[in-house]
């Protein structure tokens, strides 16, 4: 069995920008930090946990606590909810994610897991809204580690109990961002990159979909990949 491991904003939902100002709305909010620096690429590591940790040392010298994070994960989610019912089509999939994650599931050879440097339950919640279908317990976050390839390693884990594996053939990952690249490629993962096609191109991408709505095609280059 080979797993395909999925990126979430801007990869499978259009949530990308969505996703950024709901976070630091409720940054803002639990810890009334101002001037944020909105540009993930400047972090040493693109995760939630990493980002805030950083805003945070920058502005007062000391890490969150427990519990902040606790408040500030649940600040985010009813942020994303309220945004939901005002903007609803900011939570769009990306063309023929829902019926390519569909297709895909039902595919007795691969497994899928989600890897999302967010929240999980503010990923489930985008995922849900958009009816992209995913398995509840193969969702590894950026609440859970500090780096992305630790976030990979977790989300390879949870699938492997999931599944009920000791081991996956292959595993390729699926995103938009440059450090979704950067990550594979330090791991020596295959890598299919999402839309964003100029930044894929610059960077070597060798495998690339502007979008999942040619199925035989998306499926065709993951085959390829693995």
């Amino acid at each position: 069995m080979k797993l395909v491991i999925f990126d979430v904003d801007n990869t499978l939902t259009n949530t990308g920008r969505t996703d950024q100002d709901c976070f630091l709305q409720a940054v803002s909010y639990v810890f009334n930090v101002k001037e944020i620096d909105t540009d993930w690429s400047h972090y040493k590591n693109v995760t939630a946990i990493a980002i805030l940790d950083q805003i945070l040392r920058t502005k007062s010298g000391k890490p969150p606590r427990k519990r902040e994070v606790s408040d500030m994960r649940d600040a985010f989610l009813l942020n994303l909810k309220e945004r939901s019912k005002k903007r609803p089509a900011e939570f769009a999939e990306v063309p023929g994610a829902a019926q390519m994650m569909t297709e895909l599931m039902k595919k007795g050879d691969y497994a899928t897991a989600i890897a999302t440097g967010s929240f999980a339950d503010g990923a489930a919640f985008k995922l849900e809204f958009a009816k992209i279908p995913y398995k509840k317990y193969c969702i590894a976050s950026g609440a859970e580690c500090f780096t992305r390839e630790e976030l990979i390693d977790i989300a390879v884990t949870k699938a492997k109990s999931v599944y009920g594996v000791a081991n996956f053939e292959k595993v390729v990952s699926v995103g938009d961002g440059i450090w979704d690249l950067k990550t594979a490629a330090n791991i020596g993962m295959p890598f299919i990159g999402v839309g964003n096609k100029s930044l894929m191109e610059s960077n070597g991408v060798k495998y690339w979909v502007n979008d999942f709505r040619d199925l035989p095609g998306f499926f065709n280059l993951l085959s390829t990949a693995v």
